[in-house]
């Protein structure tokens, strides 16, 4: 995916019709979806490939060249019937007042499956693979279960952000980080009210029932809620940042959740880095990877983790 920034002036109303006439004065084109975590991956200094699928168009030469310019390693399967997904946002007074898409949603086939397949067979084995499809359809339950049974038998880690299908998909996952709504998406349930004992029993759920290791689930500016080994419900505050776009987020959350894993941290603190590095991410307009020794920086001042609700013995 590719996100682009457009800033400008809104200083009068077409004679057209009555919308606003937007005068483009700035534009920035970043990598976005599983790119942006890629680049966040790459910027905190580890070695990252991108396993995509990429149309042949403009946006698909823009993936090309920020990859190239992030450090990544682009492994794309390119189609010709595909376009690259581009979500272009567009801002006046520093505040969204736009947003055009451009994406053709499709059905996971066999030929991406078998190109991930091959790619992994033909690797020595990473240390951690993270999911993050944002429901584009170059996913799907099989793929999942290929990931998963490739996980387990190189023993690395496999963190996901799900996104549209059910949590049996998801099962023997290391990590997964819904926020609220997307959970209850999971359960196939349409809403859940935000209640500790809810978020309790739907973390639990995951976990005994779909044997996911560390599921979360992140709620924006509030923090992200986990479980300790005990079943305690654990929430790791945000910190407080002034918010001038939460674009890339998630993704960025995850990326340092993931970073965590690989340098051999505790669970406790990789939720505490991604709070940190999520918290530098939305006081920039659009997608902005953060620099590790800012994450560090912030890490140093974030508050330590608070036991919600203890487990009943």
């Amino acid at each position: 995916m590719v996100d682009v920034s457009m800033s400008g002036l809104i200083e009068r109303i077409s004679p057209e019709a009555p919308v606003p006439v937007f005068l483009k004065k700035q534009e920035v084109i970043s990598l976005g979806g599983a790119g942006n975590v890629a680049a966040s991956l790459s910027s905190f200094g580890l070695d990252v490939t991108l396993l995509t699928l990429v149309g042949k168009d403009n946006s698909g030469s823009h993936l090309e060249r920020l990859s190239a310019d992030t450090g990544i390693r682009l492994q794309a399967m390119y189609d010709p019937q595909h376009i690259t997904s581009t979500k272009t946002r567009f801002w006046c007074s520093n505040q969204q007042v736009f947003r055009a898409d451009q994406e053709r949603r499709l059905t996971c086939n066999m030929a991406f499956r078998n190109f991930v397949d091959e790619h992994l067979r033909s690797q020595t084995a990473y240390d951690s693979i993270v999911i993050s499809d944002y429901n584009k359809g170059t996913l799907d339950a099989g793929l999942i279960a290929d990931l998963v049974n490739y996980s387990i038998q190189n023993k690395c880690y496999l963190v996901c952000d799900p996104k549209g299908l059910s949590v049996e998909s998801y099962a023997k996952v290391t990590v997964i980080t819904p926020n609220l709504r997307e959970a209850a998406r999971l359960l196939n349930q349409n809403s859940f009210a935000f209640d500790n004992h809810i978020i309790r029993s739907t973390l639990i759920q995951f976990r005994h029932f779909y044997s996911i290791e560390n599921p979360v689930i992140t709620a924006g500016d509030i923090g992200i809620y986990y479980l300790d080994a005990e079943n305690n419900l654990i929430l790791q505050n945000s910190i407080k940042a002034h918010l001038a776009d939460p674009t890339g987020a998630g993704d960025t959350a995850i990326a340092a959740i993931t970073y965590g894993l690989c340098m051999g941290e505790s669970f406790e603190s990789c939720v505490a880095l991604a709070c940190a590095a999520a918290s530098f991410t939305v006081t920039h307009v659009g997608t902005s990877p953060c620099p590790l020794a800012e994450m560090q920086s912030r890490l140093e001042t974030i508050a330590k983790p608070t036991k919600i609700l203890s487990s009943v013995k």
